[in-house]
């Protein structure tokens, strides 16, 4: 679990006047907007995702229509389903990050869930490159943390803020110029 100042970042969306929604729930009305779905049915989606999370804060049809309209169809595109290579043709993703995506997405579909938005891929490589230390499932809490706050256009968290407090006996190993990669070495940033 993700330990330092996670807790205080809450995610939420809210302005003047009006109660926010947590940013979860705008990156996953976006995920099912890109999918072509209406408000109705998106509202009975996350009502089922609250249900399997123990959640009761499911933004209502009302709230989802808000949100999709303000929504840029361009902006829509980077929360679809990730399909290769049309993710890399539009230019959602770099070319170097497929092998990285390809296996994220088959890794996914071992667990027996949804296959990642092309946002969701996007931040588990970047995240990759940040900390390659890190276990699909260790990302994946980091990866929510970023798609919330950036669906909630707030400031991005600092990396190192969020950086779980390891006993010196656990901590990952730190990168120093001395230890080039020798040719031949597997590169564990490209796969997850």
């Amino acid at each position: 679990m993700l330990m330092g100042k996670r807790a205080a970042i809450s995610g939420e969306t809210s302005k003047k006047g009006r109660p926010g929604i947590d940013g979860y729930w705008v990156s996953r009305i976006y995920e099912l907007a890109a999918k072509g779905w209406g408000p109705k049915k998106i509202a009975s989606q996350l009502e089922k995702d609250g249900a399997a999370q123990g959640r009761i804060d499911a933004p209502s049809e009302r709230t989802i229509r808000r949100y999709k309209l303000g929504i840029r169809a361009a902006d829509l595109r980077e929360y679809a389903e990730f399909h290769w290579p049309q993710a890399m043709l539009d230019g959602l993703l770099p070319w170097n990050a497929a092998d990285f995506a390809l296996s994220l997405t088959t890794h996914y579909g071992l667990q027996g869930q949804r296959r990642p938005s092309v946002k969701r891929v996007l931040w588990h490589w970047r995240i990759s490159l940040a900390r390659p230390h890190l276990t699909a499932e260790e990302r994946e809490e980091w990866v929510n943390v970023y798609l919330a706050v950036e669906a909630a256009g707030q400031p991005f968290p600092d990396l190192m803020e969020l950086e779980p407090d390891f006993p010196k006996s656990e901590a990952p190993e730190v990168y120093t110029p001395e230890e080039e990669p020798q040719e031949g070495d597997n590169d564990a940033r490209t796969h997850p």
